[in-house]
């Protein structure tokens, strides 16, 4: 098990989204995530830092650490 803070959709952005208009990811809300599985990870770009995208059974989350970061915190779990 691996607990990382992620993006989730609040009102606003969740509306933005469903409109098709662009919003800036850091209008999100960040909670805790506890993953029990990770399929894959993928560096998530924005207009103004990377990101990490983690996939898990299907689902796609936005970390609000990048790429180098979430790598770096998996390895210490792991070992």
């Amino acid at each position: 098990m691996i607990e990382i803070e992620c993006f989730f959709h609040n009102d606003s952005t969740s509306e933005l989204k469903e409109l098709g208009i662009e919003y800036n990811i850091g209008d999100c809300e960040k909670r805790k995530m506890t993953f029990i599985n990770i399929n894959a990870i993928s560096p998530y770009l924005t207009e103004d830092e990377e990101l990490c995208s983690i996939h898990s059974n299907g689902v796609e989350f936005i970390a609000t650490k990048s790429y180098a970061e979430i790598i770096k915190l998996i390895k210490h779990h792991v070992q």
